[in-house]
């Protein structure tokens, strides 16, 4: 953290897929044996100014949020302002609020309450 990665970043870049797209775009210009830490640190930094990552960082960060809240009346006017930063769309919202009228003493997480309407 002292870097200035937190513990999303290193989940993130740590993936196979995303460690094989930075390195394939950084031995572009420079051959694997001749890449160090540093370039590979410019690299996450550079990735991490973008407003793409900031946008995946957030969603995903709100996403986890919600998937493991309990789903509760009494937290609803809260929660709902994070379904609606997700995209979540009425009728969804509409679901979730119906469920926890018919049930004030749910202990399911979000994530298994919309699980549930699939079924």
């Amino acid at each position: 953290k002292e870097c200035g990665l937190d513990d999303f970043d290193v989940k993130f870049f740590g993936r196979m897929e995303s460690m094989s797209a930075m390195l394939r775009k950084m031995t572009k210009e420079k051959q694997i044996e001749q890449l160090t830490f540093e370039d590979l640190f410019t690299q996450i930094e550079k990735i991490k100014a973008t407003s793409g990552f900031t946008q995946v960082k957030k969603i995903t960060l709100l996403s986890e949020t919600l998937a493991t809240r309990k789903g509760s009346l009494k937290n609803w006017s809260q929660d709902i302002n994070l379904f609606q930063e997700l995209g979540a769309s009425k009728n969804v919202i509409g679901q979730v609020y119906e469920y926890l009228e018919s049930n004030p003493n749910n202990t399911k997480t979000y994530q298994e309450i919309l699980e549930s309407f699939k079924k």
